[in-house]
C-alpha cells in the first residue's frame, strides 16, 4: 500500500500547486468555506462574486443585508437558506473572527447554526491557518476508490477518518492546505462518480488500480 505522502506528492507533482483557499480575502475565504458543501467549486465563485457585485464584501455588510436578498444572491450554491443564516451568525460573531484557530474554536464553530464538521475545519485550515485535515466527498470517495484505512469495508466517521489522515501525513500545514486543495481538484478532473481513470495520475502511477476505467467522449 502506497503512504499517502507519497500520494500527495504525486498529485502535488502532477496537478501542481492549488494555492488554496482560491479567494484573495479573509472575508472571501470564510464565505467561501461556508459555500463549499455539497456544491462544485464553480457556483461558489458564482455566489461570491454576487455578493461583491452587490457590495457584500465585509462582515459590516454581511450583517446588514437583508437576509432573503441574501438567499437570492448565493443561491447558485445549494441549500442557499441555510447557509444564508450561517453566513448571518457570523457575521454577527467578531469575538470568534479575532481568535486564534484552535481545537477550542472548531467546538465553538460548531455551535453556530448549519456549521458542520466539514465547514468548521475548511474554516480552521484556510481562514485561521490551523493544521487540520477536512474529509468531504472527495476525500472519502478517493480514500475508498484507493482502499485506505479500512475503506470501503469499515464503516468510519468524520472524526476518526480526519485523524486517521492527519497521523499518516506530517503535522504541516502547507501539506494540509494543498492535498485538500489536491483531492478536490482529483474530484473533479478524474475521480469523478463516473471516474476517467485512464487520465488520473494515481492510475499512471498503479497507485490506484480501480478497474471501472471510463474513456473521455
Amino acid at each position: 500500500m502506497f503512504a499517502l505522502l507519497s500520494i500527495y506528492e504525486v498529485l502535488l507533482h502532477s496537478l501542481g500547486p492549488q494555492g488554496w483557499w482560491p479567494h484573495p480575502t479573509r472575508f472571501g475565504k470564510i464565505v467561501g468555506a461556508i459555500l463549499a458543501p455539497a456544491v462544485k467549486w464553480s457556483n461558489v465563485e458564482k455566489a461570491v462574486e454576487n455578493l461583491e457585485k452587490a457590495g457584500i464584501d465585509n462582515f459590516q455588510a454581511l450583517n446588514e443585508v437583508d437576509v432573503n436578498y441574501l438567499e437570492e444572491l448565493i443561491k447558485p450554491s445549494i441549500y442557499f437558506r441555510k447557509k444564508a443564516k450561517a453566513l448571518k451568525c457570523m457575521a454577527q460573531r467578531e469575538d470568534l473572527l479575532n481568535k486564534e484557530g484552535s481545537l477550542a474554536l472548531r467546538e465553538e464553530l460548531l455551535q453556530l447554526p448549519n456549521i458542520g464538521k466539514e465547514t468548521a475545519d475548511s474554516l480552521l485550515l484556510y481562514s485561521w491557518d490551523y493544521p487540520i485535515m477536512v474529509v468531504d466527498a472527495y476525500t472519502r470517495r478517493v480514500l475508498y476508490r484507493l482502499g485506505l484505512f479500512g475503506l470501503p469495508n469499515e464503516k468510519i466517521n468524520y472524526d476518526d477518518l480526519r485523524e486517521l489522515i492527519e497521523k499518516a501525513l506530517p503535522k504541516d500545514l502547507y501539506i494540509y492546505q494543498e492535498f485538500h486543495a489536491l483531492i478536490v481538484r482529483l474530484g473533479e478532473l478524474y475521480c469523478r462518480k463516473k471516474p476517467l481513470c485512464v487520465e488520473c495520475p494515481l492510475a499512471q502511477k498503479e497507485i490506484c488500480k480501480k478497474v471501472d476505467i471510463v474513456e473521455r467522449s
